[in-house]
């Protein structure tokens, strides 16, 4: 039974996301903040929350809805507290295999399909309460059709990898869409949501549009995916940093989330479509 209560719970998840561009709103609270609620009800009995997870999110929700009443004094402790929430530090949220890991066409080490609720939640109530972003679906769409913009970086942050030695591996698996999808809802959304609202817009809005700025974003982005600590690991640390400084680019043409998170779901799916997946030289 707990199953169908993940599945829903994940479905709900997304739908929450894709609620975040819907005009409607119930007794003066978003739609994206209704579905929300029904996540966590639906994932308490899936075992993906604890009791004391609704804690860590009901501080969330407040930290947000204070700094989006112009309380610039709460960003900082805000971003640091929603890092931690997202990156699985606070106890009380658990992760559920959707697909076993296995070999990815020649892929150096298995990959499967984990689902966890801490960085989409904290990513959601980013994006929904405190990212510059597009007001409508339909703007959604016609930011997307401008690919011109968007879709370039991508094709030369997957060309940087080839370049860097990742290896050329293209593959299409039953579950290819789906991988695509809760990617693009679970993990590059709320990523965006997060380095655009906490760290490029702060600096920007402080220091300009300084080219220092892209490059400090993009090793911010690298660090909190993989710490060079040995040779072996500058290669993937560079790769990142490239697609970091590529996705604060286009945030800073366009000036809105979308356009960072449309780079960014291009890279992912070329990477896991064309060249060995997870990355690894």
């Amino acid at each position: 039974m707990s199953i169908w209560f993940t599945y829903l719970a994940c479905v709900c998840m997304a739908l929450s996301f894709i609620a975040v561009w819907s005009p409607w709103r119930f007794y003066r609270q978003p739609l994206w903040f209704w579905l929300l609620i029904f996540t966590v009800l639906l994932a308490l009995p899936a075992h993906l929350l604890t009791p004391l997870a609704l804690v860590w999110i009901s501080i969330g929700v407040a930290g947000c809805y204070w700094a989006q009443r112009h309380a610039p004094w709460v960003m900082i402790p805000l971003a640091v507290y929603l890092f931690a929430m997202g990156l699985g530090v606070l106890p009380g949220f658990a992760r559920v295999t959707l697909i076993e890991p296995m070999l990815i066409g020649n892929g150096a080490t298995p990959y499967g399909l984990r689902i966890g609720l801490a960085k989409p939640i904290a990513g959601l109530l980013v994006l929904g309460w405190l990212a510059s972003r597009c007001p409508s679906w339909s703007a959604v769409g016609r930011l997307a059709l401008r690919w011109q913009q968007w879709l370039p970086p991508a094709v030369i942050v997957i060309l940087v990898a080839w370049l860097l030695g990742l290896a050329v591996d293209v593959k299409y698996l039953w579950w290819t869409p789906l991988f695509i999808l809760f990617n693009t809802l679970f993990t590059v959304l709320p990523e965006e949501a997060f380095f655009r609202t906490f760290f490029q817009q702060p600096l920007e809005q402080r220091f300009g549009k300084a080219w220092w700025i892209l490059l400090v974003v993009g090793l911010l982005f690298a660090l909190a995916h993989v710490v060079p600590v040995s040779v072996e690991l500058w290669r993937p640390f560079t790769v990142i940093a490239a697609a970091g400084v590529a996705y604060a680019w286009v945030y800073r043409q366009g000036g809105r989330v979308e356009s960072a998170v449309l780079t960014h779901m291009a890279v992912n799916s070329l990477h896991f479509v064309l060249l060995v997946y997870p990355l690894g030289f």
